[in-house]
């Protein structure tokens, strides 16, 4: 009688030679293209609830997996293609993907607090509501990326791109944006209290309603943007801008963040006739006079 059984080859998954720990090793069906093994044998130890903490899968080819909840916390995927990935709820806490591909990849909820993603791509990626608090993502790419309500607390995105991305509600406290482009990006409800935006293109973005108390915008531009009014720089090299912000227009002036009536009462206390000048053109623009 035959044997119906399907043939299998043996998959090992490296972990880094730190760790001293021993390849995990996963069956998979032979049928099953050579290039396409590997990812197959991470689906099957997710699947499994198998801990992949500290794996080596640089430029691992994963295009299209399934793992979401995956535990990948400390792993090493630098170069690897994650493209059309599906990485919901995964844990990649301090995980290097340095150079990674994940355009169109699926990140809703994972926690990647502290991992390391410097010129990855993320392209139309969807992080909603991820965690990426003091992650690193300098020159990465997140043009049309979703990024509603997530954390991005102290994280550094230093020359990246997300032009036409999502960041309403998001909280990018701290966090350091020099250099980086958000042209036509939203950041509707976004808190970007004591963030560094020197030098950042926010053309035509929408802010309303953001928190930009304390934040740096050092010769950013922000033509056509929404929500928001630069009223110029005063001889003390501050910049003043206009914040519309909880129904009402905000001034933001260094680490100061005035509603209107405070900002007047402020500087016409200190007799300061060339910021009240710059208050009243956020007036006029906002037409609140």
């Amino acid at each position: 009688m035959a044997d119906d059984t399907p043939e299998t080859v043996t998959v090992e998954i490296p972990f880094l030679a730190w760790t001293k720990r021993a390849a995990l090793k996963i069956e998979v069906a032979m049928e099953i293209g050579e290039r396409w093994r590997l990812r197959t044998a991470l689906e099957i130890a997710v699947r499994d609830g198998a801990s992949l903490d500290d794996a080596s899968l640089v430029g691992a080819r994963l295009v299209g997996a399934s793992l979401d909840r995956a535990s990948l916390v400390g792993a090493s995927l630098d170069d690897a293609s994650l493209d059309g990935a599906s990485l919901g709820r995964a844990s990649l806490v301090g995980a290097s993907l340095d150079g990674a591909r994940l355009d169109g990849a699926s990140l809703g909820r994972a926690r990647l607090d502290g991992a390391s993603l410097v010129g990855a791509s993320l392209a139309g990626a969807s992080l909603d509501r991820a965690s990426l608090v003091g992650a690193r993502l300098d020159g990465a790419r997140l043009d049309g990326a979703s990024l509603g309500r997530a954390r991005l607390d102290v994280a550094s995105l230093v020359g990246a791109r997300l032009d036409g991305a999502s960041l309403d509600g998001a909280s990018l406290v701290g966090a350091r944006l020099v250099g980086a482009s958000l042209v036509g990006a939203s950041l509707v409800g976004a808190s970007l209290v004591g963030a560094r935006l020197d030098g950042a293109r926010l053309d035509v973005a929408s802010l309303v309603g953001a928190r930009l108390d304390g934040a740096s915008l050092v010769g950013a531009r922000l033509v056509g943007a929404m929500g928001i009014i630069c009223a110029g720089t005063d001889p003390r090299e501050y910049r003043f801008l206009g914040v519309q912000h909880d129904d009402q227009w905000y001034v933001a002036v260094g680490c100061r963040w005035f509603t209107i009536p405070q900002a007047i009462a402020h500087w016409t206390a200190k007799d300061n006739k060339d910021a009240l000048a710059r208050v009243g053109v956020i007036q006029v623009a906002a037409g609140v006079v």
